[in-house]
């Protein structure tokens, strides 16, 4: 199947106080999905070397969270630090906030005062964003995997990256005390953040305060976006007329 590549630069400007990095991507992976659809094309991620993901989510379904850690005959013996922990490995950031938001109101847990005064706030902040859902999250890439996550949009607004990295280093700091403590089992009643409805993989460069890149391939047939739900046709129309130069049609 053939395939073109598109690529569009966007600017974010002060000038704009609600409107950031995150709302820029979600936005236009939105428009091209949607363009797609409406125009019967398929759509991949560019898959460049030195370009990150990016996961876009169903802005109509909220993510699913770990909830409460319960098992059929009660609460389960999983630690708020062995859900944090496995929420970090497991690239989880709504399941990592909810989790360490607990673990910051839980006596039981581990005795580290500077650490949870200063994530406290930071993991309140952040499943606030991301308590209905989330929308879109970026991940810097490499050869090794997935790396730091940033660009994160929520239900209830953007999350700074600085948020993000506050999370994720109190998550490798409770795995590095925990180390000397016979591990948890896993929980059975956890349920985890809801995939993504789609990954552009390989297709964003975001340099911030500044402008943000975005690359995708679109090909002549559509098939790759049977896992997106289909927009609303008023909504779909005027974005494929708008974009419709862009995927040559």
């Amino acid at each position: 199947m053939p395939f073109f590549q598109v690529a569009w630069a966007l600017w974010v400007t002060e000038s704009q106080p609600d409107w950031s990095h995150a709302h820029a991507l979600h936005a236009l992976a939105h428009c091209l999905l949607a363009a797609a659809g409406a125009l019967g094309r398929s759509l991949e991620g560019a898959g460049q070397t030195g370009l990150n993901d990016y996961d876009f989510f169903h802005s109509n379904a909220a993510a699913a969270r770990m909830g409460p850690c319960t098992t059929q005959g009660g609460p389960c013996m999983e630690s708020n630090t062995a859900r944090a922990i496995a929420a970090l490995d497991e690239n989880d950031i709504p399941a990592l906030a909810e989790a360490l938001a607990a673990w910051v109101e839980d006596p039981r847990e581990e005795d580290l005062p500077w650490l949870q005064e200063s994530v406290g706030p930071v993991a309140k902040r952040v499943l606030s964003a991301c308590q209905e859902g989330m929308l879109g999250c970026a991940w810097r890439s490499s050869d090794e995997g997935r790396g730091s996550p940033h660009c994160l949009l929520g239900a209830g607004g953007a999350v700074q990256d600085k948020d993000l990295n506050a999370l994720r280093k109190a998550a490798a700091t409770l795995r590095q005390a925990s180390q000397a403590h016979r591990a948890s089992p896993p929980c059975p009643g956890a349920t985890p953040t809801a995939p993504a409805a789609f990954t552009f993989r390989r297709s964003i460069l975001v340099y911030p305060e500044e402008m943000m890149f975005f690359m995708v391939r679109c090909g002549e047939q559509k098939g790759v976006l049977q896992t997106v739900s289909p927009p609303l046709a008023e909504s779909c129309i005027p974005v494929a007329a708008a974009w419709r130069k862009c995927f040559g049609v």
